[in-house]
């Protein structure tokens, strides 16, 4: 079992030795018995409810999350050494709690109710490269700039109306924002600074068109990825030639690729006034 396996790992034995009562190491073994007991107590999972808010929301706690970890996805009992953690689906209101998970690189949020801000408790994991919060009920990401390894972050169907000025990592590659509340270029604007942001799903929210939208997305440096279907933009005239003669690094807009073709005759386009 995993039980075993951590504690032959913790104890540098198995539990066949610990059980094996022939063994000339009586004493020695009769102590990694005691051991073992004791490690079986502490790891087993409790049975009382799990705390809720003053609404009936279950609340994060890291006894909890410690006993989704280890006994519900065989994690490891240590926390900091879980590199993918799975905590969709528990209605949970607010990220706290999180602290001894330090190694954590992928984290898996969706489908709560965390809201209306992410908050400061992932701040201390500094190695996390994938967030996934879609499904909650974030307004505002405002609070992740310390997770300077975040490469992808996934808040699409939350309620996000924009994004605040160094709210966000450098090193973040690819955003996805679908299903929204995200209707003007200024709640886009801190997304310019990042000089890495490759790939940015803005699907389904209900942007509209005009200079500040086309000007916002040639700003930004590294985008070569734009998703923009169901929004009110895409119904502006020259809609995808304006996008593409704007955006230089462009290979892929909505549904379909950017070819060279369309891209030499995008730009002559927009050469000629």
């Amino acid at each position: 079992s995993d039980l075993s396996r951590h504690a032959g790992d913790i104890f540098g034995c198995s539990r066949e030795f610990l059980n094996n009562s022939s063994s000339p190491t009586g004493a020695k073994m009769a102590t990694a018995r005691a051991k073992f007991a004791d490690f079986e107590a502490a790891s087993r999972p409790a049975f009382e409810e799990d705390p809720v808010d003053e609404n009936g929301f279950p609340i994060m706690t890291h006894k909890v999350v410690h006993r989704i970890v280890y006994r519900e996805f065989g994690g490891y009992i240590e926390p900091s050494i879980n590199d993918v953690v799975n905590l969709e689906n528990r209605r949970w209101r607010e990220i706290r709690d999180l602290n001894k998970y330090t190694g954590v690189t992928v984290l898996h949020l969706e489908n709560n109710q965390i809201g209306p801000t992410i908050g400061n408790g992932l701040a201390h994991m500094s190695k996390l490269k994938a967030l996934y919060l879609q499904c909650n009920m974030v307004r505002q990401v405002d609070s992740l700039a310390a997770n300077q390894k975040l490469t992808l972050l996934n808040v699409a169907t939350n309620q996000i109306s924009g994004f605040a000025e160094g709210g966000l990592p450098h090193s973040l590659n690819t955003l996805l924002v679908s299903a929204n509340n995200i209707s003007t270029a200024a709640a886009l604007a801190p997304l310019a600074s990042l000089p890495n942001l490759e790939v940015l799903d803005l699907s389904r929210n209900n942007l509209e068109g005009g200079d500040e939208a086309f000007d916002l997305f040639a700003r930004m440096p590294a985008l070569r990825v734009l998703y923009l279907q169901h929004n009110p933009i895409q119904k502006t005239e020259y809609y995808r030639r304006r996008l593409v003669s704007g955006c230089r690094r462009l290979t892929y807009l909505d549904d379909t690729p950017v070819e060279t073709a369309e891209r030499v005759g995008c730009e002559a386009w927009a050469a000629s006034g």
